[in-house]
Parts: structure tokens; C-alpha cells; sequence
């Protein structure tokens, strides 16, 4: 389906995700109730912020981040690396400024409120998306590196690769398997 339409569905579902945790305390009574019996109201928070923060991770920190990032690398050719550097840079940036922002945002209303907040900004981010995430270069008329590479040496080729593997021919080689079993590590 390509990376845009997947981002756009991932960043709907991490807006309801988010929405639904900034009510999760109200689901979770709902859920005591009707189901377990007021006694049992831990075991439905348990199990209502269990399966929340499941879909918070597979949504947004999950789908996103890997639909980011590899679209980001088919823009990239020759200054991958500089490109990947500077990408990891900002993601460390936004995971070391994101909890005291957060932290204000909570002291300033609640935990509610500030979910619901994110909410909202995740369900505006898909017209972010939609107006500018663009698979390959070539949807845009554009080529990676913009052409030409940022850092040329002398005597260098271009680094394109050899051809480019259908999914069940990469799980076949072994490059592919290290890279997995390292991230998934």
C-alpha cells in the first residue's frame, strides 16, 4: 500500500489510541462493572491499560517510526549515512525534550486532558502525512540526493545498489536475518 497510506492509517489509530487512553480510567470502570464486579476494578485497569499501551507502541512508536525512517533512506543514496546521522539526531532530541513537555502539559490541565490533546494532534498529523510523505522521489519528480550526491570524492561512483529484492527473496539472504535478529534484539 505504500508507506504514505500505511502512516495515515497508523497515525488514525494512534489519534484513537491516545483518545481512548485519555478515557481509559472511565473504560475500565465501565468494563468492572458490567463484566467482573466492582471488585475486580484493578484487574480491569490492568487489562484496559495492557491492551492501550499495546496499541500506543504498534501505532505510533512502532509503525510510524519504521514507515519514517525508511522512506527517509529511499531519499538517500549517497548521503544516507549524513541523512540517517541527522535523523537520529532529532529522534533523540524529541524522546529528551518530549517528558518535560508532557510534564507541563499534565501539570497544567491533567493526564486527561493532555492525552486528548495528543489526540488531536495525531489526528492533524494525517494531514501532515498526506500533504507531505511521498514514497520514492521519483512520486514527487525528484531524485535521490536531489541528484547528485551532497559529498563527492574523487573517483567515486555512486553507491545504487545491485537491484533492489522482492520481501521473500531478502528473507532468504543473510545480510537481511543479521539486521533483523540485531534490531530485534
Amino acid at each position: 500500500y505504500g508507506g504514505r497510506v500505511i502512516a495515515m492509517i497508523a497515525a488514525l489509530l494512534l489519534s484513537a489510541t491516545l483518545l481512548l487512553l485519555s478515557k481509559s480510567d472511565k473504560i475500565a470502570e465501565a468494563i468492572a462493572i458490567q463484566f467482573l464486579g466492582e471488585t475486580s476494578s484493578t484487574y480491569a485497569a490492568f487489562g484496559t491499560i495492557t491492551v492501550l499501551f499495546f496499541l500506543l507502541r504498534f501505532s505510533g512508536q512502532g509503525v510510524l517510526t519504521m514507515i519514517s525512517r525508511t522512506m527517509l533512506m529511499k531519499w538517500f543514496i549517497e548521503n544516507r549515512g549524513f541523512a540517517n546521522g541527522l535523523s537520529g539526531i532529532a529522534v533523540s532530541f524529541g524522546f529528551s525534550i518530549a517528558p518535560g513537555i508532557l510534564n507541563g502539559m499534565i501539570e497544567e490541565t491533567n493526564w486527561q486532558e493532555t492525552l486528548g490533546q495528543l489526540a488531536f494532534l495525531a489526528f492533524c498529523f494525517v494531514g501532515f502525512i498526506f500533504i507531505f510523505f511521498r514514497d520514492n522521489p521519483k512520486d514527487a519528480n525528484c531524485k535521490p540526493d536531489g541528484g547528485r550526491p551532497l559529498f563527492q570524492t574523487k573517483n567515486k561512483k555512486a553507491s545504487l545498489p545491485d537491484r533492489d529484492y522482492t520481501l521473500k527473496e531478502a528473507q532468504q539472504t543473510y545480510v537481511f536475518w543479521v539486521f533483523v535478529l540485531t534490531v530485534a534484539l
